[in-house]
């Protein structure tokens, strides 16, 4: 049985809200699609995947027509694959799948589905995050369509959608949850380094808001000085 990824319906969680930048979730990479043992010597079939993919999806999508049709999807897309074979992060056809559930299995799960894993996944536990997100689902309802949130967040449109939302939202994000984020992936990143991730912070700080800084929208190459910080 594969471990499906669930980069094909991630967006729907994490998208523009969660974490420092440089430390939150990428879509297509929060679960590998590694090939799991299988559990008997028959050569795994695409129907034989169905039912661990739909349940893998729900686990994030909560919406199960929507899931049952990406899962045609990647039918398609995957038809000649080795299901016995990782597939890299790398692969082409990992992008065609997103394309072809954003196209075809949007109808399928409704705003409010949408909006409750948008938050869920934007809060992620933290409830001084909750005032933040809120605001941001408008926010960014206002520019993107309910697709652009089931496909791919790194586009230049859901960019642009994320630097007007950090004005309407701001003064939202706790300053000091932006830090703590910040710090730990810095330090995780640089092992050992607390004096050059703080300096960084306080540099990055000075010059971009909280809420930039969450969304990932802050341009790093702006920041006169970063290199003096060792």
């Amino acid at each position: 049985m594969w471990k499906f990824s669930t980069w094909v319906f991630g967006v729907m969680t994490v998208a523009a809200c969660g974490g420092a930048q440089g430390t939150a979730e990428s879509p297509k990479s929060s679960e590998s699609a590694a090939p799991e043992q299988a559990s008997s010597s028959e050569k795994p079939t695409m129907e034989s995947q169905r039912e661990p993919f739909v349940q893998t999806c729900l686990k994030k999508a909560r919406a199960q027509k929507y899931c049952e049709c990406a899962f045609e999807q990647f039918a398609v897309v995957f038809e000649d694959a080795d299901l016995t074979a990782a597939i890299g992060d790398d692969d082409p056809r990992l992008k065609e799948l997103q394309q072809k559930t954003v196209a075809n299995c949007s109808s399928q799960v409704d705003e409010k589905q949408v909006e409750a894993n948008f938050l869920e996944g934007c809060i992620d536990g933290e409830p001084k995050k909750r005032p933040y997100c809120e605001c941001a689902w408008p926010a960014l309802r206002r520019d993107l369509e309910i697709a652009d949130f089931l496909g791919d967040a790194e586009t230049l449109r859901f960019y642009a959608a994320k630097k007007k939302m950090t004005v309407t939202c701001k003064g939202k994000y706790p300053a000091e949850l932006a830090k703590s984020e910040f710090m730990t992936g810095c330090t995780k990143e640089k092992p050992n380094a607390d004096k050059t991730c703080l300096c960084l912070w306080k540099k990055v700080s000075g010059r971009f808001r909280a809420e930039e800084i969450a969304a990932g929208t802050a341009d790093l190459s702006a920041i006169p000085g970063l290199s003096e910080c060792k």
